[in-house]
């Protein structure tokens, strides 16, 4: 309310040109990212359900203990997001920002604003991080352990780590000075960790793109294998047939591209329209915690729907995403 009246009183933007310009992406991206994170939260209750009533399937516990934390992390990341968000929208600062105004007088809200973001990204960074661990994991334990397999996959997502770090700390730089002085009497350049983040961006879709063809290369590898040797059969009691490989396969692409996907669209949006990239980032963490969750959950469920007389069938094709030291 008292950011209405000044707007009218000092002659800066209207209330419907700041409700069009500030409010209204808030809201929208707010309702986009809690109606992703409500799905999410639904997968990992999904997730813990099936755990606990398919005892009998072994599996390695990094899986388990990995993805819950990614859920705690995504969930923090939320949490002060929104809060960065709403912080942003009730600030004055703001209002002189978009206002245009020769003076920026950065108050409370703007501060926390930028405390919390800050905050927010070093989460996000944390999270991404056990995200590509989890899919480095995958991808050595079904090629086998073998380090010869994963060792570029794993230095780029170093790579990844590294840029992201540098683009974190320049970003909180920035910040500092905005907090500490007025952003027209001379504001830090910018266009180093411009650069840091389009790079990172990059990779991160080129790391995901790639480990996610080598596990579903490798499954469809692996059944062909499987199916050119007959006397398996006598082992399995059931040779894996196409449409099984095809399913698998299929869960694997499809839910490993959302994260990647995701990506790319909120860069698209925020050259389009110059949104700012905190905002899209609430939304990009709930697919990159979906991802993961969503391709064991299908699994799991293909297997919870079986026939008695299947299970043999599906035993030997989970084994071939399963594969591990444990199984």
């Amino acid at each position: 309310m008292s950011i209405e009246h000044s707007a009218v009183a000092n002659g800066f933007i209207t209330p419907a040109e700041y409700v069009e310009i500030v409010v209204r992406p808030f809201w929208v991206v707010t309702m986009f990212a809690f109606l992703f994170y409500g799905a999410y939260t639904v997968l990992v209750w999904i997730y813990i359900y099936l755990q606990l009533h398919q005892r009998r399937r072994k599996r390695p516990y990094f899986y388990q203990i990995s993805l819950l934390c990614l859920y705690l992390l995504i969930s923090i990341v939320t949490i002060l997001s929104t809060l960065s968000l709403y912080q942003s929208t009730i600030s004055s600062a703001t209002l002189e920002l978009v206002s245009s105004q020769p003076s920026f007088n950065p108050d409370n809200h703007y501060a926390l604003f930028q405390y919390l973001a800050c905050s927010s990204n070093g989460i996000f960074l944390v999270a991404n991080t056990v995200a590509d661990a989890i899919l480095l994991s995958r991808c050595y334990f079904i090629w086998g352990s073998r380090k010869t397999i994963i060792v570029g996959p794993a230095i780029l997502c170093g790579i990844n780590l590294g840029l992201e770090i540098a683009s974190l700390v320049l970003e909180i730089e920035g910040d500092i000075s905005t907090v500490t002085r007025s952003l027209r009497n001379g504001s830090p350049d910018n266009i180093t960790a411009t650069i840091i983040i389009f790079a990172f961006v990059g990779g991160t879709i080129f790391a995901n793109t790639l480990l996610t063809g080598l596990i579903a290369g490798r499954i469809w590898r692996l059944s062909q294998i499987n199916n050119c040797y007959p006397e398996l059969d006598k082992v399995n009691k059931a040779r894996i047939n196409s449409k099984q490989i095809y399913r698998l396969v299929a869960i694997i692409i499809e839910s490993g591209a959302l994260y990647p996907i995701s990506i790319i669209v909120a860069l698209v949006i925020e050259l389009q329209i110059h949104m700012d990239v905190d905002r899209l980032l609430l939304i990009v963490a709930q697919t990159m915690g979906i991802a993961p969750t969503l391709i064991l959950v299908r699994v799991d469920l293909g297997s919870s729907i079986e026939s008695p007389q299947d299970q043999s069938k599906f035993t030997a094709r989970t084994h071939l995403w399963r594969a591990s030291p444990e199984d």
